[in-house]
Protein backbone atom coordinates (compact mmCIF):
# COMPACT_ATOMS: atom_id res chain seq x y z
CA UNK A 1 0.00 0.00 0.00
CA UNK A 2 0.43 3.52 -0.88
CA UNK A 3 0.91 4.49 2.79
CA UNK A 4 3.24 1.66 4.06
CA UNK A 5 5.83 2.75 1.25
CA UNK A 6 5.71 6.46 1.96
CA UNK A 7 6.31 5.36 6.00
CA UNK A 8 9.28 3.56 4.86
CA UNK A 9 10.75 6.28 3.04
CA UNK A 10 10.10 8.22 5.42
CA UNK A 11 11.63 6.12 8.64
CA UNK A 12 14.79 5.84 5.68
CA UNK A 13 15.40 9.63 5.10
CA UNK A 14 15.53 10.12 8.71
CA UNK A 15 18.31 7.20 9.34
CA UNK A 16 20.10 8.69 6.41
CA UNK A 17 19.97 12.39 7.65
CA UNK A 18 21.70 11.00 10.85
CA UNK A 19 24.05 8.86 8.92
CA UNK A 20 25.02 11.59 6.38
CA UNK A 21 24.64 15.08 9.06
CA UNK A 22 27.85 15.54 10.55
CA UNK A 23 28.21 17.41 13.90
CA UNK A 24 32.02 19.00 14.25
CA UNK A 25 33.85 20.52 16.96
CA UNK A 26 34.71 24.26 16.84
CA UNK A 27 37.78 23.56 19.22
CA UNK A 28 39.89 20.57 16.89
CA UNK A 29 37.79 20.19 13.93
CA UNK A 30 36.29 16.48 14.77
CA UNK A 31 33.67 15.78 13.71
CA UNK A 32 30.56 13.09 15.07
CA UNK A 33 27.54 11.44 13.71
CA UNK A 34 25.03 12.31 16.67
CA UNK A 35 25.00 15.70 18.60
CA UNK A 36 25.71 13.86 21.95
CA UNK A 37 28.86 12.11 21.00
CA UNK A 38 30.00 15.93 20.04
CA UNK A 39 29.27 16.50 23.15
CA UNK A 40 31.04 14.02 25.14
CA UNK A 41 33.97 14.87 23.47
CA UNK A 42 34.23 18.60 24.01
CA UNK A 43 33.35 17.33 27.99
CA UNK A 44 35.85 14.88 27.87
CA UNK A 45 39.00 16.61 25.32
CA UNK A 46 38.19 19.67 26.06
CA UNK A 47 36.37 19.93 29.68
CA UNK A 48 33.75 22.34 28.58
CA UNK A 49 30.13 22.17 30.84
CA UNK A 50 27.23 22.45 29.08
CA UNK A 51 26.93 26.17 30.46
CA UNK A 52 29.49 28.27 32.59
CA UNK A 53 27.92 27.23 36.00
CA UNK A 54 27.58 23.97 35.34
CA UNK A 55 28.47 20.97 37.81
CA UNK A 56 28.89 17.47 36.83
CA UNK A 57 27.00 15.09 39.40
CA UNK A 58 28.52 11.94 40.21
CA UNK A 59 25.62 9.14 39.45
CA UNK A 60 26.80 7.01 42.92
CA UNK A 61 26.44 10.02 45.32
CA UNK A 62 25.80 13.41 45.51
CA UNK A 63 29.06 15.11 44.68
CA UNK A 64 29.74 17.57 42.20
CA UNK A 65 32.96 18.69 40.06
CA UNK A 66 33.40 21.50 37.69
CA UNK A 67 34.61 19.93 34.62
CA UNK A 68 34.49 16.13 33.48
CA UNK A 69 37.98 14.80 34.12
CA UNK A 70 37.33 15.75 38.26
CA UNK A 71 34.33 13.85 37.54
CA UNK A 72 36.06 11.05 36.00
CA UNK A 73 38.78 10.47 38.46
CA UNK A 74 36.37 10.97 41.49
CA UNK A 75 34.80 7.81 40.00
CA UNK A 76 37.53 5.92 39.39
CA UNK A 77 38.76 6.32 42.21
CA UNK A 78 36.00 6.25 44.89
CA UNK A 79 33.23 3.88 42.82
CA UNK A 80 34.61 2.41 39.93
CA UNK A 81 37.24 -0.32 39.60
CA UNK A 82 36.68 -2.24 36.36
CA UNK A 83 39.93 -4.78 36.41
CA UNK A 84 38.75 -7.64 38.82
CA UNK A 85 40.55 -10.20 40.22
CA UNK A 86 39.70 -14.18 38.90
CA UNK A 87 40.90 -15.75 42.43
CA UNK A 88 39.44 -13.43 44.75
CA UNK A 89 37.36 -10.98 43.55
CA UNK A 90 38.84 -7.87 44.37
CA UNK A 91 38.96 -4.85 41.84
CA UNK A 92 41.27 -2.00 41.06
CA UNK A 93 41.73 0.78 39.00
CA UNK A 94 44.53 -0.23 36.66
CA UNK A 95 45.92 -3.93 35.01
CA UNK A 96 49.07 -2.67 36.94
CA UNK A 97 47.73 -2.90 40.52
CA UNK A 98 45.58 -6.17 38.61
CA UNK A 99 49.08 -8.07 38.05
CA UNK A 100 51.14 -6.89 41.05
CA UNK A 101 47.64 -7.96 43.68
CA UNK A 102 47.61 -11.46 41.44
CA UNK A 103 51.45 -12.00 41.89
CA UNK A 104 50.48 -12.65 45.46
CA UNK A 105 48.20 -15.36 44.77
CA UNK A 106 51.03 -17.58 43.50
CA UNK A 107 52.62 -18.01 47.49
CA UNK A 108 49.89 -20.00 47.84
CA UNK A 109 49.63 -22.20 44.59
CA UNK A 110 51.65 -24.61 44.81
CA UNK A 111 51.16 -25.89 41.10
CA UNK A 112 52.70 -23.78 38.32
CA UNK A 113 52.65 -23.65 34.89
CA UNK A 114 55.69 -24.88 33.09
CA UNK A 115 54.75 -22.32 30.16
CA UNK A 116 54.19 -18.37 31.60
CA UNK A 117 55.18 -19.21 35.35
CA UNK A 118 51.65 -18.53 36.71
CA UNK A 119 50.41 -20.44 39.55
CA UNK A 120 47.48 -22.22 40.65
CA UNK A 121 46.17 -24.03 43.60
CA UNK A 122 45.74 -27.41 42.29
CA UNK A 123 46.09 -29.46 38.92
CA UNK A 124 42.83 -28.92 37.55
CA UNK A 125 42.82 -25.13 37.50
CA UNK A 126 46.32 -25.47 36.36
CA UNK A 127 44.79 -28.19 33.51
CA UNK A 128 42.26 -25.29 32.64
CA UNK A 129 44.60 -22.45 32.07
CA UNK A 130 47.38 -24.75 30.48
CA UNK A 131 44.85 -25.17 27.34
CA UNK A 132 45.33 -21.45 26.46
CA UNK A 133 49.42 -22.63 25.42
CA UNK A 134 48.32 -25.75 24.13
CA UNK A 135 45.11 -24.42 22.26
CA UNK A 136 42.82 -28.05 23.52
CA UNK A 137 39.03 -27.17 23.61
CA UNK A 138 37.29 -29.91 24.89
CA UNK A 139 33.81 -28.12 25.52
CA UNK A 140 31.07 -28.58 22.25
CA UNK A 141 28.71 -26.03 21.83
CA UNK A 142 25.41 -28.67 21.15
CA UNK A 143 24.02 -25.55 19.22
CA UNK A 144 26.80 -24.59 16.43
CA UNK A 145 29.58 -27.03 17.42
CA UNK A 146 31.98 -23.85 18.36
CA UNK A 147 34.21 -25.33 21.13
CA UNK A 148 36.10 -23.89 24.08
CA UNK A 149 38.94 -24.55 26.57
CA UNK A 150 36.72 -23.92 29.69
CA UNK A 151 33.61 -24.84 30.86
CA UNK A 152 32.54 -20.91 31.66
CA UNK A 153 33.77 -20.25 27.84
CA UNK A 154 31.15 -22.75 26.77
CA UNK A 155 28.38 -21.40 29.42
CA UNK A 156 28.90 -17.47 28.10
CA UNK A 157 28.54 -18.31 24.83
CA UNK A 158 25.67 -20.36 25.46
CA UNK A 159 23.99 -17.35 26.44
CA UNK A 160 24.37 -16.35 22.38
CA UNK A 161 21.88 -19.12 21.47
CA UNK A 162 20.12 -18.62 24.32
CA UNK A 163 19.07 -14.75 24.80
CA UNK A 164 19.98 -14.73 28.13
CA UNK A 165 21.50 -11.42 29.17
CA UNK A 166 22.14 -11.13 32.72
CA UNK A 167 24.11 -8.32 32.51
CA UNK A 168 22.49 -5.00 32.86
CA UNK A 169 24.34 -1.50 32.39
CA UNK A 170 22.95 0.58 34.98
CA UNK A 171 23.30 3.67 33.36
CA UNK A 172 21.03 2.72 30.70
CA UNK A 173 19.51 -0.20 31.32
CA UNK A 174 21.07 -1.79 28.04
CA UNK A 175 21.91 -5.65 29.05
CA UNK A 176 24.34 -7.81 27.45
CA UNK A 177 25.44 -11.84 27.83
CA UNK A 178 29.18 -11.23 29.08
CA UNK A 179 30.32 -9.08 31.96
CA UNK A 180 33.20 -7.91 29.83
CA UNK A 181 30.61 -6.91 27.23
CA UNK A 182 29.03 -4.91 29.68
CA UNK A 183 31.73 -3.18 31.37
CA UNK A 184 33.06 -2.21 27.92
CA UNK A 185 29.69 -0.95 26.83
CA UNK A 186 29.77 1.45 30.35
CA UNK A 187 32.81 3.23 28.98
CA UNK A 188 30.37 4.87 26.56
CA UNK A 189 29.05 6.53 28.90
CA UNK A 190 32.07 8.06 31.30
CA UNK A 191 34.19 8.35 27.35
CA UNK A 192 37.04 6.62 29.22
CA UNK A 193 39.22 4.71 26.70
CA UNK A 194 42.00 3.17 29.30
CA UNK A 195 43.60 1.05 26.51
CA UNK A 196 46.49 3.70 24.32
CA UNK A 197 47.87 3.05 21.43
CA UNK A 198 52.29 3.70 22.23
CA UNK A 199 52.94 5.04 18.92
CA UNK A 200 50.65 7.97 18.46
CA UNK A 201 48.08 8.21 21.57
CA UNK A 202 45.00 7.42 20.23
CA UNK A 203 42.68 5.67 22.80
CA UNK A 204 40.50 2.63 22.79
CA UNK A 205 37.98 1.10 24.63
CA UNK A 206 39.03 -2.53 24.36
CA UNK A 207 42.86 -3.81 24.27
CA UNK A 208 42.04 -5.74 21.11
CA UNK A 209 41.68 -2.65 19.07
CA UNK A 210 44.76 -1.64 20.13
CA UNK A 211 46.70 -4.77 18.80
CA UNK A 212 44.49 -4.04 15.26
CA UNK A 213 45.31 -0.44 15.11
CA UNK A 214 49.42 -0.75 16.23
CA UNK A 215 49.16 -2.62 12.74
CA UNK A 216 48.47 1.25 10.87
CA UNK A 217 51.67 1.71 12.27
CA UNK A 218 53.69 -1.38 11.36
CA UNK A 219 51.62 -2.27 8.35
CA UNK A 220 51.63 -5.69 9.05
CA UNK A 221 48.69 -7.94 7.91
CA UNK A 222 48.58 -11.29 8.78
CA UNK A 223 45.11 -12.21 7.32
CA UNK A 224 45.35 -13.16 4.07
CA UNK A 225 42.29 -14.34 1.74
CA UNK A 226 42.63 -18.18 0.04
CA UNK A 227 40.98 -17.06 -2.78
CA UNK A 228 43.32 -14.14 -4.15
CA UNK A 229 45.67 -13.70 -1.53
CA UNK A 230 45.28 -10.67 -0.30
CA UNK A 231 45.92 -9.77 3.26
CA UNK A 232 44.50 -7.18 5.70
CA UNK A 233 45.31 -6.14 8.96
CA UNK A 234 42.07 -7.06 10.73
CA UNK A 235 40.31 -10.35 10.47
CA UNK A 236 36.67 -8.56 10.17
CA UNK A 237 37.81 -6.85 7.09
CA UNK A 238 38.67 -10.06 5.78
CA UNK A 239 35.72 -12.06 6.30
CA UNK A 240 33.62 -9.26 5.09
CA UNK A 241 36.07 -9.18 1.92
CA UNK A 242 35.73 -13.06 1.56
CA UNK A 243 31.69 -12.30 0.87
CA UNK A 244 32.99 -11.18 -2.73
CA UNK A 245 34.45 -14.72 -3.80
CA UNK A 246 31.38 -16.86 -2.35
CA UNK A 247 28.43 -14.74 -3.76
CA UNK A 248 26.85 -14.10 -0.40
CA UNK A 249 25.23 -10.83 -0.15
CA UNK A 250 23.72 -10.65 3.47
CA UNK A 251 22.73 -7.03 3.35
CA UNK A 252 18.93 -5.66 1.67
CA UNK A 253 18.23 -2.35 0.61
CA UNK A 254 14.82 -1.47 2.11
CA UNK A 255 13.82 0.53 -0.96
CA UNK A 256 14.72 -1.89 -4.16
CA UNK A 257 15.95 -5.58 -4.62
CA UNK A 258 19.31 -4.48 -4.72
CA UNK A 259 21.72 -6.62 -2.26
CA UNK A 260 25.08 -6.31 -0.65
CA UNK A 261 28.15 -7.62 0.83
CA UNK A 262 28.65 -4.57 3.52
CA UNK A 263 26.47 -3.02 5.08
CA UNK A 264 27.90 0.35 4.25
CA UNK A 265 27.42 -0.07 0.82
CA UNK A 266 23.86 -0.44 1.10
CA UNK A 267 23.49 2.39 3.00
CA UNK A 268 25.05 4.28 0.39
CA UNK A 269 22.57 2.88 -2.29
CA UNK A 270 19.02 3.82 0.24
CA UNK A 271 20.99 7.27 0.67
CA UNK A 272 21.12 7.07 -3.48
CA UNK A 273 17.89 6.89 -3.67
CA UNK A 274 16.44 9.95 -1.01
CA UNK A 275 18.57 12.01 -3.13
CA UNK A 276 17.34 10.96 -6.43
CA UNK A 277 13.65 10.53 -6.34
CA UNK A 278 13.70 9.26 -9.69
CA UNK A 279 15.60 5.52 -9.20
CA UNK A 280 12.89 5.28 -5.91
CA UNK A 281 10.26 5.29 -8.72
CA UNK A 282 12.30 2.82 -10.83
CA UNK A 283 12.40 0.79 -7.54
CA UNK A 284 8.68 1.41 -6.77
CA UNK A 285 7.13 1.63 -10.07
CA UNK A 286 3.75 1.48 -8.71
CA UNK A 287 4.16 3.80 -6.21
CA UNK A 288 2.59 7.74 -6.62
CA UNK A 289 5.70 10.18 -6.80
CA UNK A 290 7.19 10.86 -3.16
CA UNK A 291 9.58 13.93 -2.78
CA UNK A 292 11.90 15.08 -0.24
CA UNK A 293 12.24 18.56 0.30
Amino acid sequence: PLRVKQSLYERVRHQCVQLLTKYECSHCGKTFKMAHLLRNHQMSEHQLPYSPNHRFRCRYCDETFPGISELKYHQRVDHEKPYQCQECGKCFLSEKCLANHELRHNDDRPESCLVCGRGFRNRYDLKQHVRTHTGERPYQCTHCSQCFSTAGGLRSHTRVHTGEKPHVCPDCGKAFSQMGAMRTHRLTHTGERPFKCTVCGKGFTMAHKVTVHMRVHTGERPYVCSQCGKAFSDGSVLKQHTLNHSGVRPYHCQICPKTYTCLQAGWSTICAHLVTPRSSERCLPHQKKVRFH
